[in-house]
């Protein structure tokens, strides 16, 4: 997959419209459209999509208004998550800490198995956490990102004449769900999963060095879910036919309607991942991907962990030492295909 000025191309010329990591491209794309009166704002204010985008956790706080200094509330669950080779949890810590904010960890508490369930007790933690000034970044996937949106929600109706609401960061750390710049919470109530209304994130990080590093069976799900879209449009259409809904829109299918065609370009190589186990070895999961997969030649792609500008057939520099191999296109190729 690549970005050209029509959007985001995926190696047979499919289409997005809009690169979901633009959200100005995003707005001005909706304002073209004629049923401005069934649309609803987008309270997103940036994503960021990218193999070290964790990176600008900090400078996101600060476009945010958030200045160093301040406190950031870091929720967070007990499951060990990765970055590659690094403790993701302790990483992001000291992310924040150098750059000079006064991070407050805040664990969020399993049950008797060490899960995390989204209810509205865990909600009611992490909305008594949050003082005056604080930013909120959830650190985590689905379950834990959706207690701290609706925390934050709940923190922004208490305080109503604010004249902004809280700053949300999620930190996306799987691609298990698609909830996650969603305006909704699935919470538990009396046992029963309920969707209720909420709010957006101020901003999305997703690294794709931590989407990687997750469990096999998470992105998997994650997958499972954007197949729920092939239904939803007709629920959709279906329920406002019936008058159960006040509002129904075909620009959502606009914007995702590539979508089936674009998951069975990729299906074989959406669990595809390479590295490079110790310095001097070859990269021969990627070599072996883009021959099965994309059929391209292996000369054509080059390791750019650290920019070594290596061919995946020579052994990796010591520029890049037990790192994971990253592939990069070549003016004459179309594809990204690292990122499928």
């Amino acid at each position: 997959m690549y970005l050209d000025e029509g959007g985001l191309v995926m190696k047979n010329g499919t289409n997005f419209p809009i690169d979901p990591g633009d959200m100005h491209a995003l707005k001005r794309w909706l304002a073209q459209h004629e049923d401005q009166s069934m649309l609803r704002q987008v309270g997103i204010e940036e994503i960021l999509i990218g193999t070290d985008v964790l990176f600008q956790l900090p400078l996101v706080l600060q476009r945010a208004g958030i200045v160093s200094g301040s406190r950031v509330l870091l929720v967070m669950d007990k499951t060990p998550m990765r970055r590659e080779e690094r403790d993701l949890k302790p990483f992001v810590q000291a992310l924040l800490h150098e750059a000079g904010y006064v991070v407050t960890p805040l664990w969020l508490g399993g049950d008797r198995y060490g899960l995390v369930h989204a209810d509205f007790e865990q909600v009611q933690h992490v909305h008594d956490a949050i003082l005056p000034g604080d930013a909120l970044v959830a650190l985590g996937s689905g379950t834990l990102t959706d207690i701290v949106k609706h925390a934050a929600y709940l923190y922004d109706q208490d305080q109503q004449d604010r004249q902004r609401n809280i700053v949300f960061i999620c930190c996306q750390t799987a691609n298990s769900v698609t909830a996650f710049a969603a305006n909704m919470a699935v919470l538990l109530k009396d046992g029963v999963k309920r969707t209720v209304p909420s709010r957006y994130p101020t901003a999305i990080i997703a690294d794709l060095r931590v989407l990687a590093s997750a469990p096999r069976a998470m992105t998997l799900a994650g997958l499972g879910d954007c197949c729920a879209r092939f239904v939803a449009y007709g629920d959709w259409y279906l329920a406002s036919a019936l008058g159960m809904v006040d509002f129904y829109s075909e620009v959502p299918l606009g914007l995702l309607g590539n979508l089936g065609t674009i998951l069975l370009e990729h299906a074989a190589g959406i669990e595809q991942r390479c590295s490079c186990p110790a310095a001097g070895r070859h990269c021969s999961v990627h070599r072996q991907h883009v021959r099965s997969h994309l059929r391209l030649r292996t000369r054509d792609i080059a390791c750019i962990r650290y920019d070594c500008g290596q061919p995946a057939t020579t052994p990796c520099t010591a520029r890049c030492p037990g790192r994971s191999c990253y592939p990069q296109r070549s003016p004459a190729l179309s594809t990204f295909p690292g990122q499928l």
